[in-house]
């Protein structure tokens, strides 16, 4: 997905979202109802929820509404699973300290849904392999209807003042072979396309500048010099002569794009077994390492459901849903455990980047473009910088992300101000606090409850006797003082790696301690 950044500088302030749009209109006559609080920040077991993971959730809800009509439209069956089902069973709603909502589908109701992709709510669309040259999940996503990630203000008003691409999960159930030699066959055919779709992006990264080829492109003989290429094609000649014998209805056609061929190659592959040769169902990709995964999901599962509480309204789970979380989980799944995520959370981190324009320490380059030097800090910084014996102080970089400051809310800033507070009573300990610039301008744009105490924030840091609070600092000066530094302190972000690269000791900030 293409990504740009489009600034507009006509914000006003005031909590628009949180006061008045309590609905989310995709349609004329079609609404999501919103409890009032429900976009606020709120403390759920020990963890804060920051009032802009909750507009996420309140899209992401709505997505699911929007899905819901063509389920019962067409009598489609969908479940919740993985986090969510785990959410719904432990906490009736989301797990707190999760960013994303996960359904599931049984493989044929999955392709009927696509079929009738056009019947979703305006501003919707479905992404998959079928649809896509560079898709490359096996899971589809119902996602906003954005090819450019920009500060679009009728999009946010209509989903609750997220100024983010947020989206829906729906993993296919495929029949798994009970004969153990079918489920041999079916892996190993699978992980071949698998694996040569990844290789063929590298391929495509290194040599076409990211642009994707057809195969006759890559059987080019200048190019078959390239041991990558070579293996690759000689990979999909492999792979045409298993389709050749166990799937003779699909083949590569060497004049179209093969990435996205090999992509749905790949998920035919894993829809290969008929339901009567199979005793349970799951998304066939946790075979995808080449070593079949025990699945958890007999296929009977599938066929009966009831709805549990979720947030502000419900979420179909299958009648065996104990079981199948016990599978996954263990015995102890109502003890909570955090941030067992397989992605980076928030998802949003990447967005927000985009929409300020860059996080903290994201102007430094791998490598100084010349030798740090101390001249580069000002005199009246470097004066600072010495103890009375004319030693230098003790130096702390903190680095501070504009994505945590958003996610962790008002009890994220206690956190950082009583950092601060204990270093101001550390003789010759000197801070040097840098926070993305552009932070106020996103929180103003978006209207958060919290950009008045952030504001506050700053004017208490700014106040400090030992601590120097810098929004737009120069490459130099950073340079300078990752070359002369004690520590770094604070979030993940771009200033953190720098550091890390040149062995500065490293303290991650934690907000939420467990």
């Amino acid at each position: 997905m293409q990504i740009v950044f489009l600034v507009s500088a006509n914000a006003t302030s005031n909590n628009k979202y949180n006061d008045h749009i309590l609905k989310c209109k995709l349609r004329e006559g079609l609404m999501l109802d919103i409890p009032k609080n429900f976009l606020k920040e709120e403390t759920r077991d020990g963890y804060v929820v920051s009032e802009m993971m909750k507009r996420t959730w309140a899209v992401q809800l709505s997505i699911l509404d929007s899905l819901k009509k063509i389920f019962d439209r067409y009598g489609l069956r969908y479940f919740a699973d993985y986090g969510t089902l785990l959410g719904a069973v432990r906490h009736k709603g989301y797990i707190p300290w999760d960013d994303d909502l996960d359904i599931a589908m049984p493989r044929r109701d999955m392709m009927t849904l696509m079929e009738h992709a056009d019947e979703l709510d305006d501003g919707l669309i479905i992404r998959s392999v079928y649809n896509s040259e560079t898709y490359m999940n096996f899971n589809i996503v119902v996602t906003q209807k954005v090819e450019t990630l920009e500060w679009d203000e009728g999009r946010m008003d209509k989903f609750y003042g997220c100024p983010f691409i947020c989206y829906v999960d729906i993993f296919p159930w495929d029949y798994i072979p009970r004969d153990e030699d079918q489920l041999k066959l079916q892996i190993s055919m699978h992980s071949l396309a698998f694996n040569l779709m990844y290789d063929l992006r590298n391929i495509e990264i290194a040599l076409f500048n990211g642009r994707t080829v057809s195969l006759r492109e890559l059987n080019r003989l200048e190019l078959q010099k390239y041991k990558d290429v070579y293996d690759l094609t000689q990979g999909c000649c492999k792979l045409g002569g298993l389709l050749r014998s166990y799937l003779p209805s699909i083949s590569i056609d060497t004049d179209k794009k093969l990435r996205q061929q090999l992509c749905i190659i790949a998920d035919t592959i894993a829809q290969m077994c008929p339901e009567e040769n199979a005793d349970y169902v799951d998304y066939f990709v946790i075979n995808s390492g080449g070593e079949a995964v025990q699945p958890r999901k007999r296929k009977e599962w599938q066929e009966s459901s009831i709805e549990l509480p979720f947030e502000f309204g419900t979420i179909s789970v299958p009648s065996e849903y104990i079981k199948i979380i016990e599978s996954k989980y263990g015995i102890d799944y109502m003890i909570p455990v955090r941030f067992t995520s397989s992605h980076s959370y928030p998802f949003y981190r990447d967005e927000i980047r985009v929409l300020i324009g860059g996080d903290t320490g994201e102007i430094l380059t791998d490598a100084p473009l010349s030798d740090p030097s101390v001249e580069s800090i000002p005199k009246q910084i470097r004066d600072f910088l010495l103890k009375d014996d004319g030693n230098l102080k003790r130096i702390i970089l903190y680095g501070l992300s504009a994505t945590d400051i958003v996610n962790n809310g008002q009890a994220g800033f206690r956190t950082i101000l009583t950092y601060l507070e204990d270093k101001t009573s550390e003789k010759d300990t000197v801070v040097f606090a840098f926070i993305p610039a552009s932070l106020s301008f996103f929180m103003e744009k978006c209207h958060l409850e919290m950009h008045k105490d952030y504001l506050n924030m700053l004017n208490k840091i700014e106040a400090m006797d030992n601590v120097i609070l810098d929004e737009n600092p120069e490459s130099s000066l950073l340079w300078a003082l990752i070359s002369i530094c004690d520590e770094y302190y604070g979030d993940r972000c771009r200033l953190e790696e720098i550091c890390r690269k040149y062995d500065v000791p490293i303290t991650i900030q934690d907000y939420q301690p467990k």
